[in-house]
């Protein structure tokens, strides 16, 4: 068990790229491979974000790297993944799924409006507050839609998370929620399992996959996936192998990834959104051994310096094989809550993402592969 500092990578060069990045993956375009992920959104009144790309052999420390993809006039992306078909990105839109194709030689892209592959009743008098916020393709190509209420009203719990099967039904897992957040797919108990993030709640879910493909069909008459809480983050006595500075209340989960290590452990890491404004901390990717949910017990703590917020970690495969640990992290508003109490924190940090050598024992195992791609219906 460790505590692990992380390096930035880089920071966006407008602060609008630092309000909001998530979405962390590895990505091919025209054959080469890219760090890549999601803006949500420009700023806290902003309508729309962008897709960013940074290419795996370049030096990933500087920003002039990364090319942003502007989604203006097409709404704030939640998350994105790739697809079987060349430069097409299956990508949650507001309350829609849609396919970006992407051109690397300009940096634009055309959305797919017409033939958008879902789009999901969010109810009525919501206005903008409800949008998709993370999701996942199933082993099966089923999609898994986080979404979230940007008020983070936790007595109105509005948001939800559906599922478009892939038979092309639609389904929900869990309603009532704040802000669903990070979905896979991993062996738990010796048996494959979905996992589910509920971030107001403070906890991680799961489920035996066999009970997540059963809830097709069932689904339509209201009633939440059953699970089973993994990991409870009110819970102190899970971190007690750690300073205490590790534990604190705004321990709140946010973006997940999962993978499975060469001697059959499975691991998860989460980027916790440490919400506290009053002055600039360090932030916290978390990472847990869950191959047994009666003894899930924590490995390792990755820090990132000056920037509280962490959204979304990845386990990203470097240009020489070796495998890092990165992770994304958010203004969101702190910045500008920073700036009206005049305070003088180092703020340079907010907003970048960072990455570290991933510890060798943690390494995943040679099968490994990042995510699953969606895969077009030609029919």
């Amino acid at each position: 068990m460790s505590v692990i500092n992380m390096d930035v990578s880089f920071r966006g060069d407008i602060t609008s790229h630092a309000f909001l990045p998530e979405g962390l993956q590895t990505v091919v375009l025209d054959g080469e491979a890219y760090v890549a992920g999601v803006v949500i959104q420009h700023g806290k009144e902003s309508k729309h974000g962008s897709l960013w790309f940074l290419l795996k052999s370049g030096s990933s420390s500087n920003s002039e790297e990364v090319h942003y993809v502007s989604l203006e006039g097409h709404g704030r992306p939640g998350f994105f993944r790739s697809t079987d078909k060349e430069n097409t990105f299956l990508v949650g839109l507001e309350c829609r799924l849609v396919l970006v194709t992407v051109d690397p030689t300009s940096w634009s892209c055309s959305v797919d409006e017409d033939h958008p592959i879902a789009v999901f009743d969010i109810g009525d008098n919501v206005d903008d507050r409800i949008m998709m916020n993370d999701g996942t393709v199933s082993p099966d190509n089923d999609v898994i839609c986080g979404f979230k209420d940007f008020r983070f009203d936790v007595n109105a719990c509005l948001a939800f998370t559906r599922v478009l099967w892939s038979d092309g039904t639609e389904g929900v897992l869990f309603g009532k929620e704040v802000c669903a957040n990070g979905n896979g797919f991993i062996p738990i108990n010796e048996s494959p399992s979905f996992i589910h993030v509920e971030t107001a709640s403070q906890k991680v879910l799961f489920s035996p996959y066999a009970s997540f493909l059963a809830h097709h069909g069932t689904d339509k008459e209201g009633g939440d996936l059953a699970t089973s809480v993994l990991i409870d983050f009110k819970d102190c006595s899970v971190f007690d192998a750690f300073s205490k500075d590790v534990f604190h209340s705004a321990l709140m989960p946010d973006g997940i990834c999962v993978w499975k290590t060469s001697d059959g452990h499975s691991k998860l890491a989460v980027s916790v959104f440490d919400y506290r404004p009053d002055v600039v901390r360090d932030g916290q990717v978390i990472q847990f051994d869950i191959t047994d949910a009666s003894a899930v017990k924590v490995d390792a703590v990755y820090t990132t310096k000056g920037s509280p917020r962490t959204t979304h970690p990845a386990i990203i495969q470097n240009v020489n094989g070796e495998f890092e640990l990165w992770t994304t992290t958010a203004d969101e508003g702190l910045l500008a809550t920073l700036e009206e109490r005049k305070a003088s924190d180092d703020v340079s940090n907010i907003g970048a993402t960072f990455k570290c050598a991933l510890p060798t024992q943690y390494a995943p195992c040679e099968s490994y592969h990042a995510l699953p791609l969606f895969h077009i219906a030609t029919s």
